[in-house]
């Protein structure tokens, strides 16, 4: 996983972009140098996907540690 992904700015960015179409982000460049814009949709659309699930006032932990 690119450690970047968990800078607070790049965070801000994917909460901020939850309801954005992700495919047209592809289109566009990656407001970080170390991000890709795949990266950076990815995450959006991982990150809305699991906010959808989730139940109301339950606590979201989302893990990027690769299971075994």
């Amino acid at each position: 996983m690119n450690e970047d992904l968990l800078n607070q700015e790049v965070q801000r960015y994917i909460l901020d972009h939850l309801n954005t179409d992700v495919l047209s982000l592809l289109f566009k460049e990656s407001p970080f140098p170390n991000i890709s814009t795949k990266e950076l949709a990815e995450q959006i659309e991982a990150k809305a996907k699991s906010k959808k699930n989730s139940r109301p006032g339950s606590l979201l932990l989302i893990s990027t540690t690769p299971t075994n």
